[in-house]
This record gives structure tokens, C-alpha cells and sequence, in this order.
């Protein structure tokens, strides 16, 4: 008897595309060495202008030959990164060229940076992304990523029907903890209500609430029904929540959290550039001139309530989107907030000096709960670096220097190589992890794909809180899912003896595949 099959998708990964990627930001630099050691060092108009650009592109190919390889691989962390890296290491880098006199003041505001300087910083992220790339290659091919077998008609209905229970479960446990972490004490803390420090792990669980978004959107598309009204209801609440806090960064995860389960029910490439574009539009025009106009209306980070953050939407519209800085009125706000050459290169010169960072120390406290130790430092030092940088103990601004950045202010470019390792690891084990648990639908482990993801974005934030203490807080989580959440909600599902053991072979299988401990 003869069986019909449906082939999954290829998640395998273009690793001729990452090794010439490696290699021409080996070449690019050796380029930037002998310019600087053999040419001129006073003439760098051109490299300055040239590393970016080459950077920049060359990242957003390869990003395209891996989604165009996968549609799974929009889960892989360092998709993510490439685009990170596209937007700050190379549009963010060419300001200095291309931006107009009040851009340029203001970037410069914080630390002077002059071409020589900026030469540094580009060789900085050249020779990070590529060590970051080449460890992710390395330790990629220490995983097993062959496809999976194709699966038949009756192997993919039992699969659709496992799909729909884990897809319930995950909806259920991510609402009934994010609510009320996001709603009762995240959304208080971010509006200054609550006067003690809300712990970073409590506020990573808040974000449960906007990750319910993809397995409810998959039971929307599935099963329909009641999940209709509840996708949009949720998907209302949540940007709410978002306008209040006048976060940006919340905003973008909640519009991301939309693109990924779109893709996982139905993956499209033009559709997924298309809306690619479209935010960045948004972001540029619409988001980032808004959250900067609000902030401003109001004196503090976030809105006091509902009422005043509609209110300040209503004043946007009516004043026409213009947002402008008092001190430089022509300055292209958004594109100063990609520039982190000036932080970076006073991070340099400080070690340099023998003045090195010391935020690697906070490593050990990562591994220490803040409710255990009430006393536990803050983990991202963004007043004090930037008391550090300006002199001025009242500034009450948190300027972020970049994992690169912080790698060899605490270490030099042995610092920086060490980051690239660490992050290229990561990035591998939760892309093979994320790609096998997406292949089986097991939606309870989405929030580790989705720390992936973030990790892979996060390349401004700071290297201790957002890749070790992520790391330690996704062990746990895996522990937690693994062996007490998943095993309670599914373990006796009442559904039929062969569904039951089939439900046990695929999570075993699955297990096999990316087994973390």
C-alpha cells in the first residue's frame, strides 16, 4: 500500500554562504589594517565610507540566503543578528559621513569622534562579526542538521492534532503568567508606581503575554472560533500596553511577535520582506519620532495612564509628527540613535589608557536571584557608564555601549574575542534547538526561540545581562518545561491510547534531537 508524504521544509544551513561571509570579513580586515599601517592614516574618508557599506550588505545577503534557504530560519538567532548588524554597524556608522552638521554635533555631543576614531570602530565590528559568525559556524556543525524525514498523510494529521493540544496548553500557561506579571507589576514598575527594583528575570516573564500571540494566532487560523476574537482582543491589549509605556522596544516585539506566527502558519518570503520593510517605515517616520515627541511632552519615560498616552498621540497628529532638539533643531533623531561609535570609541580609549571597564565582574551575579540577595548590584550600568563618560553625576540618561564595545572595554581584543565565541555559540544552540521544536510544533518552548531571537537583536545592550544572565534564566526555563509544565499539562491528555503513545514518541524524538544538558 502506498502512502502519500509531505515533505517538510529545508532547515538545513547554507554553511558555504557563512564561510565566504567569514572570509571576506577576514579580507575586509586585512584591507583595513594595511590602509591604516601602509597607506595613510590621515586619509580614511574612503575606508570609512567603504567598511560600512561592504559590512552592511554583505550581512544582509547572507540573512536573505538563509531565510531564502528556510522559512524556519527567521527563528534563527543569527538571521537576526546579520539585520542587527546591517543596521548599526552599517547604517548607523555612516552618519558621520552622510548625516547633516546638526546629526553629526549631536552624536558628537556625547564623545568626539574623528575620523581616526571612527576607522577604530569600524575595525571593531569587522573583526567581531566575524569571529561571532565563525564560532556560530563551528559549533553549528557539531549539530545534526539533516532534515527530518517526510512525513506521511496520516502522520501529518496526528502531527496537526499533537500541534493544537500544545498550541492550547502554550496559550493557556503563557497568559495565565505574563498577564499578570506584564498588567499588575511590570506595566506599574515601568510608570514609577512601584518604588523597589523589579527583578530582570520577573520582568522576561512579562513577555509571555505578547508571546501567546503565536500559538493563539495558529489556533485562529487552525481551528477558528473562539480564538478569532481572542487573537484580536489580545493583539489590542498588548499594543495598549506598549503606547502607555512609550517603549519602543515593546512596540517593535509585539509587531514581531505578529510576522513570526504569520510565518509559522504560513510561510511567505515576499510577504515577510514586504512586512520587514513596512516597520522599519514605521519605525523611522511613525514609531521612534512619536515615542521621542512623547517623552518629551511629559517629562519621563512613560505615560501615567491610558488617557494621557492617547492624549499625546492626538497632540502628534495634530503638530504633524515634528520632533526636534532644542539644541540641534535639523538633527535626524532616529539615525543618531544608531550610532554607537562614540561610546564605543571611548570605551577603546579608556582601556587603552588602563582605564578598563570592570562589567564583567557582575558575571557571578547572574547566578544569584535578586530575592535572594536584595542587595544585588544593577545589572546594566547605563548611569554610571554614562557618569563616565560626561562628568555629570545628575545626568539622569542610561547610555548603552554594545557587546563588542563592552568585550574590549573590559579586556581588549582578547575581551572581544571571548564575546565573539560566546555569542556564536549561543546563537547556534538556540537556532539547532529552535528549528527542532518548531519542525515538532512544540509551542512550549517558544520563549527560549524567542530569547534567541532578541539575543541576536540585542547587539547595543549589554553583554553580562543579556547574554549570560539570558542564558542562565533559559536553563531553568528549559528545566521548568521540560520536566515539571510539560509533562503536567500533556502528560495524560485523555486522549486515545495510540495518540498517547504517539504524543510520547515524537516528544522523545524531538528530545534526541536537541538534548541542552
Amino acid at each position: 500500500m502506498l502512502t502519500s508524504t509531505k515533505t517538510l521544509p529545508d532547515s538545513g544551513l547554507p554553511f558555504g554562504s557563512i564561510a565566504a561571509y567569514v572570509g571576506f570579513c577576514l579580507l575586509l580586515t586585512m584591507l583595513q589594517a594595511f590602509w591604516v599601517d601602509a597607506l595613510s592614516k590621515n586619509d580614511l574618508d574612503l575606508p570609512n565610507l567603504l567598511v560600512p557599506i561592504l559590512l552592511g550588505i554583505s550581512s544582509l545577503l547572507l540573512g536573505w540566503r538563509m531565510v531564502r534557504q528556510s522559512p524556519l530560519a527567521i527563528w534563527n538567532p543569527l538571521v537576526w543578528f546579520l539585520l542587527a548588524c546591517t543596521i548599526y554597524y552599517g547604517l548607523g556608522q555612516l552618519v558621520h559621513l552622510l548625516g547633516n552638521a546638526d546629526t553629526v554635533q549631536r552624536v558628537n555631543q556625547i564623545y568626539f569622534v574623528n575620523q581616526a576614531g571612527l576607522a577604530r570602530t569600524n575595525f571593531l565590528h569587522t573583526v567581531g562579526v566575524m569571529v561571532i559568525v565563525g564560532a556560530y559556524a563551528l559549533a553549528a556543525r557539531l549539530f545534526n542538521q539533516q532534515r527530518r524525514p517526510a512525513l506521511s498523510d496520516a502522520e501529518s494529521l496526528a502531527q496537526e492534532q499533537r500541534s493544537a493540544s500544545e498550541a492550547r496548553s502554550a496559550m493557556l500557561l503563557f497568559l495565565c503568567i505574563g498577564i499578570p506579571i506584564k498588567y499588575f507589576l511590570e506595566l506599574p514598575y515601568n510608570l514609577g508606581f512601584l518604588k523597589w527594583v523589579l527583578p530582570g528575570s520577573v520582568q522576561h516573564l512579562g513577555t509571555l503575554s505578547g508571546l501567546a500571540i503565536i500559538p493563539l494566532y495558529w489556533l485562529y487560523k487552525k481551528r477558528g472560533g473562539i480564538y478569532r476574537p481572542a487573537f484580536f482582543a489580545l493583539i489590542i491589549s498588548e499594543f495598549l500596553v506598549d503606547v502607555v509605556s512609550l517603549s519602543k522596544l515593546e512596540m517593535i516585539k509585539t509587531a514581531l511577535f505578529l510576522v513570526l506566527a504569520a510565518q509559522l502558519v504560513k510561510p511567505g518570503l515576499k510577504k515577510l520582506v514586504l512586512t520587514g520593510i513596512m516597520i522599519a517605515a514605521a519605525y523611522v517616520l511613525i514609531l521612534n519620532p512619536f515615542v521621542t515627541f512623547a517623552r518629551v511632552a511629559v517629562g519621563r519615560a512613560a505615560a501615567t495612564d491610558l488617557s494621557q498616552a492617547l492624549d499625546l498621540v492626538g497632540q502628534f497628529k495634530a503638530k504633524g509628527g515634528t520632533v526636534q532638539d532644542v539644541q540641534f533643531p535639523k538633527a535626524q533623531l532616529w539615525w543618531t540613535r544608531l550610532a554607537y561609535s562614540n561610546v564605543e570609541l571611548f570605551a577603546m580609549r579608556q582601556y587603552d589608557r588602563g582605564h578598563p571597564g570592570t562589567t564583567f565582574a557582575l558575571a557571578p551575579y547572574t547566578l544569584v536571584p535578586r530575592f535572594i540577595d536584595p542587595d544585588k548590584p544593577i545589572m546594566t550600568p547605563g548611569l554610571e557608564f554614562t557618569y563616565q563618560i560626561t562628568g555629570d553625576r545628575y545626568m539622569i540618561s542610561s547610555t548603552g555601549l554594545g557587546a563588542l564595545g563592552e568585550g574590549y572595554w573590559n579586556g581588549g581584543w582578547l575581551g572581544v574575542g571571548v564575546v565573539g565565541v560566546v555569542m556564536g555559540v549561543l546563537f547556534a544552540v538556540l537556532s539547532h534547538f529552535s528549528l527542532r521544536i518548531l519542525e515538532a510544533r512544540i509551542f512550549m518552548f517558544l520563549p527560549m526561540s524567542m530569547a534567541g531571537i532578541i539575543m541576536g537583536l540585542r547587539i547595543d545592550d549589554w553583554f553580562v545581562p543579556t547574554y549570560l544572565g539570558f542564558t542562565v534564566q533559559l536553563l531553568l526555563m528549559y528545566l521548568a518545561i521540560q520536566y515539571v509544565v510539560h509533562p503536567m499539562l500533556l502528560g495524560n491528555s485523555g486522549t486515545t491510547e495510540t495518540a498517547v503513545r504517539d504524543d510520547v514518541q515524537a516528544l522523545e524524538n524531538a528530545q534526541r534531537q536537541f538534548p541542552l544538558l
